[in-house]
């Protein structure tokens, strides 16, 4: 063992964290370790680690409850301490937005819809997405009525007018 350890020599290695360009040290005892682990005619498999900013980061941190990315939901999800390292390595300081297990399992399974205009005549839709369908049902409201991308666009491009009565005279 002795003669094998004097063959090693410690190892700079990589953070097992993506993106993160710190190091560690494998040592030739642990190398050894390793070599006299495993078993005869197997490659042995040296360990991954954490530098030990990362390590202490993670030491450190604790899952935090977020609320949900929807408006009308009470529900939060977990950042857990693995996903604020990530943030954390990748120079995200900032708690990320994001849907509730209820809400994204809800947006998985829903699609965007088409909704007839809301004017009366008209033979136009307009899209009911899937992040308003949630919001709503969560705010528990009633499908909003809305007017078509013609319809709208046509109120944009024409203004009022005051019309009078030819019975009464009244304007309107």
């Amino acid at each position: 063992c002795l003669k094998k350890e004097n063959e090693l020599k410690d190892e700079t290695r990589p953070c097992k964290i993506n993106g993160c360009k710190g190091t560690w040290t494998l040592t030739a005892y642990e190398q050894l370790e390793v070599i006299r682990n495993t078993p005869e005619g197997q490659e042995p498999v040296m360990p991954q680690r954490m530098c030990k900013e990362c390590f202490d980061f993670y030491a450190n941190a604790k899952d935090i409850e977020v609320p949900c990315q929807n408006k009308g939901c009470s529900n939060k999800w977990i950042w857990t301490r693995s996903m604020q390292l990530g943030a954390h390595v990748h120079g995200v300081n900032h708690t990320p937005v994001r849907l509730c297990d209820d809400c994204l399992k809800a947006f998985m399974s829903l699609k965007d819809e088409e909704r007839p205009c809301s004017v009366q005549g008209c033979t136009g839709t307009w899209t009911y997405s899937v992040k308003d369908q949630i919001r709503d049902k969560c705010n528990q409201r009633e499908e909003p009525k809305r007017r078509c991308a013609s319809c709208q666009e046509f109120l944009q491009n024409h203004k009022a007018e005051d019309l009078t009565c030819e019975r009464c005279g009244a304007t309107f």
